[in-house]
């Protein structure tokens, strides 16, 4: 009897430890090192990181293919193969479409394969062509897909090592739940990277080095290269309406995943009224890069790359409308561009306006410091620089646009908002800035307000560490007049 009464005064309690520790190491411990990506963080991105260098998983239980018979990853050993994860659901996935049509076309018989991988959301390829109809012709302008497409199945598929699932079994091997994300396979047969690039040019420059070869233009390109180009020596060429149809070609493959050249409709792409385009010298054509929409004076000068500041002069002027396209040479100086531009203005379109140089003293600043991060954090995170003055708007609807680069790009933005000069005086070098403006600095509201300028620059300041100093500095610009 006292043996059983020891056992559970004594006995039970110890053993109840042992378990409830036994439990919470369970739990919070052996779990942990099944090695899930974070919540908050790109899921995908650390999943697909977790696979480089690993054999890439085959596909598997696709329910069917478009322009193409059934295909393995073992049967494409020797090729790069780029597998892009989509659904006919996803806007994004749908502007993407172009440019996996471009690479397509320019590399699949140059060692490269392109597979799109949908989602298991259809029951067959009959079911998608008809989710695809609107896409056809409302963002791929007439196009069809050209490249192979598999259609995922398996039903909803646990992720392997982590607690979620993906809609197909394929996409469930590669951990994909961010769509569109494409993946490139290398010639062994093993995950190299997830692929990406801002622009289809820059894609297929990444591709041309990868491969070894010069992608494949297309017959339209040829035909529109003869005309959208420069020739040595010239800086500058105005193309004029009527346009050649192949310039809808070449806009048509700028299109990206947010939707440039928006039209009436949500993400509907349009063709540009008008546009300026960069010759690339070492490719001899032209790259994007553009905008859209008819543009006034003004807005050509600025696309033009000179900043608002570096003019004054009548607004009717400014107000202008110039029609046409317009190829600038990258590194062109601005003396040379503008009596470029000044020549056509005047000599093709009969404008009569000329630029007069001038010198004015003005408020500059000079920005000193370490540059040192010191991010709103919170719902704001802590990756991005907060351009705000009075106050930051919700981290949930920051209502003024953004931009990346590095720390030359940054304050040439921040300075164009007031319409003045930022001068890196210790030419310190940042690279990788990502900044988002707030709506309190929209509106040409620094540009009136000198104060509210440099209410702005303080807030800068608290979050990078810099210090900017107002100076009296001489400046040229340009007075822009009536020739006649």
């Amino acid at each position: 009897m006292r043996t059983k009464v020891f056992a559970i005064k004594y006995v039970l309690p110890v053993v109840a430890v042992f378990v409830c520790v036994g439990l919470f190491y369970w739990r919070f411990v052996e779990r942990s090192e099944k090695k899930e990506p974070a919540r908050g963080v790109d899921f995908t991105a650390q999943y697909l990181e977790k696979l480089a260098g690993r054999a890439a998983p085959e596909l598997r239980k696709i329910r069917g293919w478009k322009n193409s018979g059934p295909m393995t990853l073992a049967g494409l050993r020797g090729k790069y193969v780029l597998l892009d994860f989509w659904g006919y659901w996803c806007g994004p996935c749908l502007r993407d479409i172009p440019h996996l049509m471009a690479i397509y076309d320019a590399f699949s018989d140059r060692g490269l394969m392109v597979i799109g991988i949908h989602d298991d959301s259809l029951e067959s390829i009959d079911e998608l062509d008809e989710k695809l109809a609107t896409a056809r012709e409302k963002i791929w302008m007439g196009r069809d897909l050209n490249f192979p497409i598999a259609l995922d199945g398996g039903g909803e598929t646990k992720i392997h090592g982590t607690d979620r699932t993906a809609r197909g079994a394929t996409t469930a091997a590669y951990g994909i739940t961010s769509f569109p994300t494409t993946v490139l396979i290398g010639r062994d047969g093993e995950v190299i990277e997830e692929f990406h690039a801002p622009s289809l040019d820059e894609k297929i420059a990444k591709l041309e080095k990868l491969l070894g070869v010069e992608a494949k233009k297309p017959e339209w390109r040829l035909r529109f290269d003869k005309v959208y180009r420069l020739d040595g020596g010239e800086v500058l060429r105005h193309i004029v309406e009527p346009y050649i149809p192949e310039r809808g070609d070449f806009f048509y493959y700028q299109f990206n995943r947010w939707g440039w050249f928006l039209g009436s409709m949500k993400y509907m792409p349009r063709i540009p009224e008008s546009a300026v385009l960069t010759w690339d010298d070492k490719k001899n054509q032209v790259k994007g890069g553009m905008r859209a929409g008819r543009k006034d004076l003004r807005a050509l000068l600025w696309e033009l790359g000179f900043y608002e500041r570096e003019f004054e002069g009548d607004p009717i002027l400014f107000g202008q409308l110039v029609p046409g396209d317009w190829i600038k040479r990258d590194g062109a100086t601005r003396e040379e561009l503008l009596g470029a531009f000044e020549k056509i203005l005047n000599d093709k379109l009969n404008l009569r306006i000329s630029f007069v140089p001038n010198e004015v003293e003005r408020d500059v600043f000079i920005c000193s410091g370490t540059f040192d991060v010191h991010p709103l954090g919170g719902e704001y995170g802590n990756n991005q620089i907060h351009l705000f003055v009075e106050k930051p708007d919700p981290a949930d609807n920051i209502r003024g646009g953004g931009g990346s680069g590095d720390l030359d790009n940054f304050l040439d933005y921040v300075g164009r908002l007031g319409k003045k000069r930022i001068i890196n005086a210790d030419k310190t070098v940042v690279e990788n800035l990502t900044w988002r403006q707030h709506s309190s600095t929209r509106g040409g509201r620094l540009k009136k307000d000198p104060a509210l300028f440099e209410m702005l620059l303080k807030n800068v300041g608290r979050q990078t560490s810099l210090r900017f100093n107002k100076e009296r500095h001489k400046e040229r610009i340009w007075v822009v007049e009536s020739a006649e």
